[in-house]
């Protein structure tokens, strides 16, 4: 009965664009929110030369945010934030 009534709902195109749009916009904070938080951890980030549980933790999101399908905009800010990430941590990366 759900599955019906669920097949019933009219998708406009205005809904598409405005899901698409607080999609990126959720992400985009995501990455905010990460960069802050790299910024305010640096130091526990470079504890034991990044084999931390936070060190991976933090990689792992951007792995994930580059696993999916994501917009154009998203993407550029995800490479830029990704790179800053790198070269903050380049000792630890390039060992």
């Amino acid at each position: 009965m759900m599955r019906a009534a669920a097949a019933s709902v009219d998708v406009t195109p205005f809904d598409v664009a405005l899901e698409t749009t607080l999609a990126t916009e959720v992400s985009l904070v995501v990455l905010d929110v990460m960069e802050t938080f790299v910024k305010f951890f640096d130091g526990r980030l470079r504890k034991d030369a990044g084999e931390t549980p936070l060190f991976a933790g933090v990689f792992s999101v951007y792995l994930s945010l580059l696993e999916t399908h994501q917009s154009e905009r998203l993407v550029r800010a995800l490479y830029a934030s990704l790179r800053s990430f790198v070269q903050r941590f380049d000792s630890i990366f390039f060992m």
